[in-house]
């Protein structure tokens, strides 16, 4: 904190011409006590006073003092206790004799580069796969990530949140009907538009981001961590290139950490601006300059991981990360080919103050992707390096759910292929699952006892099951069997699967209208042997 006031505080002399943006300060709190504020903005790990304090809400009745100035009010954050206003030069001289003024600063105009640019490749049309990953495959195995899978490690219990500039076809196509009828969007706001619906928007780029993380496509791609729960953010205005996406990347912030986002993913950066006067340059990328990158670092603070795209500038006269990529707390990810050899574009460090970026690297180079219509096709960018590293994090967490954002950030560091010797175009190197996942658990990854994969949800149920069984290059006939726990077995099915995917829908209304609601033993037997392979325990619920 005492970095953030001390830039504040270096500002105070600022002249505001008429009219224009800047921020107010606020100095001090509302003073309410713990039970008068709502527990929807206060995030899980908030232990510390510092960070419960940026829990508190802006004092409203200063807020409605800036209005009565004639104030436009364009943002309010509890994190800094500041408020982003537009005022012409009376408005300004008024508000800054106010007594919970702390003190004014400019908006300090930057620019968000459009969702780093991707360089589209011919659509793959995998008629015949080979595997259960697809096309996917290589971006996931290059991480170690595959054998995390095995192990039912897929992200689940663990919340990411993906600020982007649009989620079309994400409400809609089959690559993501497993994230919806499964209930792991949780929540979705547009912070461009003011309202919640984040499908309708003209921009692609979050759609095709979102599906290396959350994409379910048996046979053709599948999400790094398709079983996590998602916040879903537009940030990005593709419409202008305005100041505003930078308060719109901060007031997602603040909300995805009311809802208890565990890690942020974003592939977007800050750099360049219209007016080259008002540009960002090389030495703000020092960690602690730029409004998004302070708010990426408090995020840290909070427990959460922040992962953000180094950015695609290594072939431009920039080169080096954008913001907030710069932030010492980022996990910043670069780009790689299949190879494991870096991307020329991808975007290299070190920061202005001397720090290594980025600090690890992932498939950007021909990552497989899904568009909003469905379909699926390569493209490259650290846009999709950067939520492959996001799905790894949630899948890790899901092990050690105790561990904070970053120190999950330093063991992915640790145990990347580079860790002895980095540098500033591959920072610590490819990240290693299972060689993290040993370290934060003190546990060998064990190795997976079965080839075929089955599971089950929701559970608890209510009315309906969906059993998805997963084959290898062919199908076998199975028998689904139900015991309650008296020892009775109450269902007996018999299945017939065909090679590589299917999904078994059971309605309890239809399919078993006389059993009662308790708890149940799933038993899958394969006809085969006659062996028992899968067990697990279902709770049908009123």
């Amino acid at each position: 904190m005492s970095k953030i006031l001390f830039f504040i505080i270096g500002l105070t002399g600022f002249c505001f011409a008429a009219p224009s943006l800047g921020w107010v300060w606020i100095n001090g709190r509302p003073g309410a006590p713990a039970s008068a504020i709502p527990f929807s903005i206060l995030n899980k790990r908030t232990q510390s006073f510092q960070t419960f304090e940026q829990s508190l809400p802006v004092n409203p009745q200063y807020v409605l003092g800036l209005k009565l100035c004639g104030a436009r009010i364009l943002a309010v954050s509890r994190w800094f206790n500041a408020v982003a206003i537009e005022a012409d030069s009376q408005q300004w001289n008024e508000i800054k004799s106010l007594p919970f003024v702390l003190t004014i600063s400019p908006m300090h105009r930057l620019i968000v580069s459009k969702p780093l640019q991707t360089q589209e490749l011919q659509q793959q049309q995998e008629s015949n796969p080979q595997s259960y990953y697809g096309n996917s495959y290589d971006q996931l195995n290059q991480l170690n990530l595959i054998q995390l899978h095995q192990n039912r490690l897929i992200g689940t219990g663990v919340t990411i949140a993906v600020m982007d500039n649009g989620f079309p076809g994400v409400d809609a196509v089959p690559g993501f009907e497993r994230l919806r009828s499964s209930g792991h969007i949780l929540h979705t706001y547009d912070f461009v538009m003011n309202e919640a619906s984040v499908y309708n928007q003209t921009g692609t780029h979050g759609t095709s981001v979102l599906s290396t993380l959350a994409a379910y496509l048996p046979g053709q791609l599948i999400g790094a961590a398709y079983d996590a729960n998602y916040l879903l953010a537009v940030t990005e205005d593709d419409r202008s290139e305005t100041l505003a996406e930078e308060y719109h990347w901060m007031l997602a912030a603040e909300w995805a950490d009311s809802l208890g986002a565990d890690i942020f993913s974003t592939s977007l950066g800050y750099s360049l601006m219209d007016d080259s006067l008002e540009s960002h340059t090389y030495a703000d990328m020092d960690g602690n300059t730029t409004l998004i990158t302070r708010a990426a670092e408090m995020a840290a603070a909070r427990g959460i991981l922040v992962v953000n795209s180094a950015g695609n500038e290594g072939n431009s006269p920039w080169r080096y990360i954008c913001a907030p990529a710069d932030g010492d707390s980022v996990l910043t990810v670069g780009a790689v080919n299949k190879l494991g050899a870096r991307s020329s574009f991808s975007s290299i460090g070190p920061t202005a103050d001397g720090r290594i970026k980025p600090d690890v690297m992932a498939l950007g180079q021909q990552t497989t992707v899904i568009n909003p219509q469905g379909q699926l096709y390569s493209s490259s960018g650290t846009s999709f390096s950067c939520p492959l590293i996001s799905g790894l994090s949630a899948c890790l967490l899901q092990a050690s759910p105790a561990t904070s954002g970053y120190s999950l950030g330093l063991q992915i560091r640790q145990h990347s292929n580079r860790a002895s010797n980095p540098n500033n175009e591959y920072g610590y190197g490819i990240p290693n699952g299972k060689k993290t996942y040993e370290a934060l658990t003190g546990l060998p990854l064990p190795e997976p006892v079965q080839s075929g994969r089955f599971y089950f949800y929701p559970n608890p149920a209510t009315n309906s099951l969906t059993l998805e069984v997963l084959n290898e290059e062919q199908g076998e006939t199975l028998v689904l069997e139900m015991w309650d726990y008296q020892g009775r077995c109450v269902v007996s099915r018999t299945l017939f699967t065909v090679p590589f995917f299917q999904v078994f829908q059971f309605q309890k209304s239809r399919d078993w209208p006389d059993l009662g609601n308790g708890l149940y033993l799933m038993s899958i037997r394969s006809l085969r042997d006659n062996k028992s392979i899968y067990n697990a325990r279902i709770q049908w619920a009123p």
